[in-house]
């Protein structure tokens, strides 16, 4: 059952919004936006909302994911691997005497 408004109660809702409509700051342009583009900002409240249920879901799941919790390698570790890595297929390549260049058919 919905509750019916009274008069006074309209009034109030009728000056909140003319008092909207006529200011100049920042929440008097962002009111006029909201009524003028209905569409739009029903877009933009629905991709805000989906951006915090994306973010909610993220934080419930921090103890499964480990990048997300900061429990990634740091830099220096990553750099040290990949230069390992580089050395590794440097000095198998030296060992096997791999060609590399254009391939003849």
């Amino acid at each position: 059952m919905t509750k019916q408004i009274d008069d006074t109660q309209q009034g109030k809702i009728k000056q909140a919004q003319s008092n909207l409509e006529q200011r100049e700051d920042m929440l008097g342009k962002g009111y006029r936006t909201i009524r003028d583009n209905p569409k739009t900002s029903a877009a933009i409240g629905a991709g805000v909302v989906a951006a915090a249920a994306g973010g909610a879901f993220l934080l419930n799941r921090k103890g499964k994911i480990g990048t997300a919790t900061g429990h990634a390698s740091t830099n220096d570790e990553i750099a040290n691997e990949v230069s390992e890595m580089n050395e590794d297929a440097v000095s198998k390549l030296n060992q096997k005497e791999i060609k590399s260049g254009s391939v003849a058919y």
